[in-house]
């Protein structure tokens, strides 16, 4: 029996609690191609395990290597996690096709962490799985464990634009996932400008927001974590949120004379929205959102919408 069907067979004679599984999201990480570094931002657990059955299945069928870098969650708490959506964890690690590694393993076996070691970590583990005779690694990744008392984690920013450089010389996919409810807003936009692909409702699609490694780490972005969020804040005295320089950023905008429509879709811009979010929170045609994007850059004099998005973390950073 092969690995699919052993998957299938699996997948329907499991139960877990007495409940029937949910079926395996067919569309979670779709798109997703060897060598991508994708971001997974979400708001409740079962989002992020609903992912990674379906991640984690695509990968049984192509005899890949399935790694969840996890943190603080107990392994029997999430294989539970998986096996309620549909993937037959327990019957794959013990195939040794499914590992769970300690992020401390990866990111700070000796209490503090360090990008270059980290990286290297990775790469380790992954030409492992491929040396083994797996014909590609899939990795989640927990990035909680960036938010602890760390030593060093508040560089943690660089190693995810820094795995940009060699991630696609690996035949591997990396999807890192981020708690939306854990990590400040900020940190979440910079997770956004360190991902070639985001993840939305389960698909892979280019991220708009992405910021080549040699001009990210140029910026103060490349440092901020909650902990420098925060002394930045009080040396600033100030407290600024990000809402309030979104505010401000969209009043600045105004002397542009942008119609008031204009003014709501850079807001949604600034919001992560894609043009199809757009249209449909505006309730408006995507051709519309189009044309409203292409005035507001006409009368601001800039040419796409990564400059916009610089501008605005410009006014974010600003000292």
């Amino acid at each position: 029996m092969d690995n699919l069907s052993v998957f299938n067979a699996v997948q329907n004679e499991l139960s877990v609690h007495g409940m029937a599984l949910n079926r395996l999201p067919q569309t979670d990480g779709a798109g997703l191609q060897s060598g991508d570094h994708a971001v997974l931002v979400y708001d409740r657990s079962e989002e992020k395990f609903g992912f990674m059955s379906g991640f984690f299945g695509e990968g049984v069928a192509k005899r890949e290597k399935l790694v969840f870098y996890r943190h603080e969650q107990k392994e029997e708490d999430a294989v539970l996690f998986l096996e309620q959506f549909g993937l037959p964890a327990r019957r794959l690690i013990g195939r040794g096709d499914l590992d769970f590694i300690d992020c401390r393993q990866v990111f700070y076996p000796n209490g503090r962490f360090n990008p270059d070691e980290a990286l290297a970590e990775h790469r380790r583990i992954v030409l492992n799985a491929l040396a083994a005779g797996f014909g590609g690694v899939r990795v989640a990744v927990d990035m909680s464990w960036a938010m602890g008392l760390v030593e060093g984690a508040e560089s943690f920013m660089e190693y995810e634009s820094r795995f940009n450089y060699f991630t696609r010389a690996l035949n591997a996919i990396t999807v890192c996932n981020y708690h939306r409810g854990l990590f400040p807003k900020e940190v979440v936009f910079n997770a956004m400008q360190t991902h070639p692909v985001v993840l939305k409702k389960g698909v892979a699609g280019k991220n708009p927001y992405y910021l080549d490694p040699g001009v990210f780490l140029a910026s103060e972005s490349a440092l901020i974590s909650s902990d420098a969020v925060r002394r930045r804040q009080v040396v600033k005295g100030d407290g600024r949120t990000i809402q309030m320089v979104r505010a401000e950023f969209c009043e600045h905008l105004k002397r542009f004379n942008l119609t008031p429509q204009e003014g709501r879709v850079v807001e949604c811009m600034l919001h992560f929205r894609s043009n199809q979010d757009i249209a449909r929170e505006l309730h408006i045609s995507l051709n519309t959102v189009k044309q409203h994007s292409k005035n507001v850059y006409r009368k601001i004099g800039i040419n796409k919408r990564m400059e916009l998005v610089g501008q605005f973390m410009k006014l974010l950073e600003a000292e």
